[in-house]
């Protein structure tokens, strides 16, 4: 059964994704990102779908979550990519891109891409996504699996940095040859949010509005976020070594050791 899905972002996060939601929705379309995932703690029905397709079930538009949406792009949308194509056969993909692979890696490094390189960087997004939504380990996990360990076997967590720098953009620039093999050319917009409204609303049958394209640099509100999570987490962390103290001290005490 066909969907109700018109535009599909098949860019990976760090692409722009955020600005691109911004102007898909200034034109008329109600888009899925991964800010909705968070507020409407839609992560099982994610998680769902991902282990539906790793069993090679054939998934339909029951199994997103994506009734109230006509567009969506980032992780975890973009990972579905292709069935959302063949579920949704006039829909047009948009795939969002980065100047350059190395500029993608230090964007991606620099905000939700730091929990690949580090076990306290994946501690604090683990605890950040557990303020809003269900199992975030196994969403993490799933999310990240899709786009970097699933399709460079010889990558292991945490990445090494910048030994695997080099393994990063060489994944960047398969997604982008990936999605260009796959997709149709009549279906497909190559877009760098930097080339602004013409290209896109052409793409779309959109008339261009008369303000400039969005500019949501979100790396900045993104660290800030992460950044009071990590501050929340090692605050938890001292309270609780310190509680371990002073209870090692009364049972040392009592005993008269």
């Amino acid at each position: 059964m066909s969907g109700h899905i018109e535009v599909i972002g098949a860019g990976l996060c760090r692409t722009g994704t955020n600005s691109l939601r911004e102007a898909l929705n200034e034109l008329g379309y109600t888009t899925y990102h991964m800010y909705e995932n968070l507020k409407n703690n839609h992560t099982i029905r994610w998680i769902d779908a991902y282990k539906k397709r790793e069993a090679g079930e054939k998934l339909t538009m029951a199994d997103f979550p994506l009734e109230d949406f006509t567009a969506g792009v980032d992780h975890p949308f973009c990972d579905f990519y292709v069935e959302l194509m063949a579920l949704n056969p006039d829909a047009k993909v948009i795939l969002s891109v980065r100047d350059t692979p190395q500029k993608w890696v230090e964007s991606f490094k620099a905000t939700v891409g730091a929990a690949m390189y580090s076990w306290v960087d994946y501690a604090v997004h683990v605890t950040f996504f557990a303020q809003s939504v269900s199992r975030p380990r196994a969403f993490i996990r799933y999310c990240y699996n899709s786009f970097i360990f699933d399709k460079d076997k010889t990558l292991r967590f945490p990445l090494k940095d910048p030994e695997d720098d080099g393994k990063m953009a060489a994944l960047y620039e398969g997604r982008v040859k990936e999605v260009m093999a796959k997709v149709p050319k009549n279906r497909l917009l190559v877009f760098n949010a930097k080339q602004g409204w013409k290209p896109l609303c052409e793409f779309l049958g959109k008339p261009v509005p008369d303000h400039p394209f969005p500019n949501t640099n979100d790396t900045k509100a993104l660290n800030a976020v992460f950044a009071s999570t990590r501050r929340m987490l090692f605050s938890a962390v001292s309270v609780g070594v310190v509680g371990l103290g002073a209870l090692a001290y009364y049972v040392k005490s009592k005993s008269g050791y």
